[in-house]
C-alpha cells in the first residue's frame, strides 16, 4: 500500500508513446562515460525478440530496434540501433566491459576478427532508477535479501509434451524396461540478486527464430560458433 511505484517493479525510464496510431517506447539508456553516467534517450521502432522475456525464471531479455530521439526537437534521428533490455547476475561483468577488455587486449588479427564476429556497442550501462541502481535487492526488495540457505520449490512438468507408442495390453509403455518410468520429482533453485542492463548496438539484424531462409540461418550458426570459438581463445590468451 504504501510501497512506490518504483519499489512495485514499475520503470520510469521506460515511457510509452503513441505516435501517429504506432506504439513505441522511449527508453533511456544510462550509458557509461568515463567516471560518470549520461542518460541517452532512444525511441523504439520494432521489438526485435522477447520470447524468452514471459519466463517466470530468467533475465527477461528483450531487444529494441529504435532511434535516438533529440530531446530538443522531440525527433529521431540518426541511423537505426538495436537496444538489449536484460536483468543480469549482480556479481557478474557486463557485457560492455567484457567487450572493452576484449579490445584492450587485441592485436591486429584479433581486431579484425572481433569486428566480423562481434557486434559493435555504442552505449551500455545499468539502469538508474532516480540516481538509484535498478537492482533487485536493493530497490525492490529495499535491501532486505533472502536467506542463502533458502531454496525455491520448482515441480517440472510429469508430461514431456513426446508422443509414445500405445500399448497392446493394459501396460504401459516400456515399463519392463528398468530406468526408464518417469517420475516427477522436485528441483530447488537459488535466486541470485539481479541488476537491470541495457546495452546498444550499431547492428540492427533479424532474430534467429523468424529467419524463413535454411541457408541463411545455418550461416548465422556457423558465424555465431566461430564468434564463440575466438572469444574463448581470447579469454585463454588474454
Amino acid at each position: 500500500m504504501y510501497a512506490k511505484p518504483e519499489e512495485l517493479g514499475w520503470d520510469p525510464t521506460i515511457t510509452r508513446q503513441r505516435i501517429q496510431g504506432h506504439t513505441c517506447y522511449d527508453i533511456t539508456v544510462d550509458a557509461f562515460e568515463g567516471k560518470g553516467t549520461v542518460p541517452i534517450v532512444f525511441r523504439t521502432e520494432l521489438i526485435l525478440s522477447d520470447f524468452a522475456a514471459d519466463a517466470l525464471r530468467g533475465r527477461g531479455t528483450r531487444v529494441f530496434k529504435a532511434r535516438k530521439l533529440n530531446p530538443a526537437t522531440g525527433q529521431v534521428e540518426g541511423e537505426p540501433v538495436a537496444i538489449k533490455d536484460v536483468w543480469v547476475d549482480d556479481n557478474r561483468d557486463r557485457e560492455g566491459w567484457i567487450r572493452a577488455k576484449i579490445e584492450e587486449g587485441a592485436n591486429e588479427e584479433d581486431t579484425s576478427l572481433i569486428q566480423q564476429y562481434f557486434m559493435t556497442v555504442l552505449h551500455h550501462g545499468d539502469v538508474l532508477i532516480f540516481g538509484q541502481t535498478d537492482h533487485t535487492r536493493n530497490l525492490v526488495m529495499r535491501q532486505a535479501d533472502v536467506p542463502s540457505e533458502t531454496r525455491f520449490l520448482l515441480s517440472r512438468n510429469q508430461d514431456s509434451g513426446r508422443p509414445e507408442p500405445v500399448p497392446s495390453s493394459g501396460s504401459t509403455p516400456f515399463s519392463h524396461i528398468p530406468g526408464l518410468t518417469r517420475v516427477p520429482h522436485a528441483e530447488y533453485y537459488q535466486y541470485h540478486a539481479k541488476v537491470h542492463y541495457r546495452i546498444v548496438y550499431r547492428e540492427v539484424a533479424q532474430a534467429l527464430h523468424d529467419v524463413q531462409n535454411f541457408a541463411v540461418g545455418f550461416q548465422a550458426l556457423i558465424d555465431g560458433t566461430k564468434g564463440k570459438s575466438s572469444f574463448i581463445s581470447f579469454i585463454a590468451i588474454y
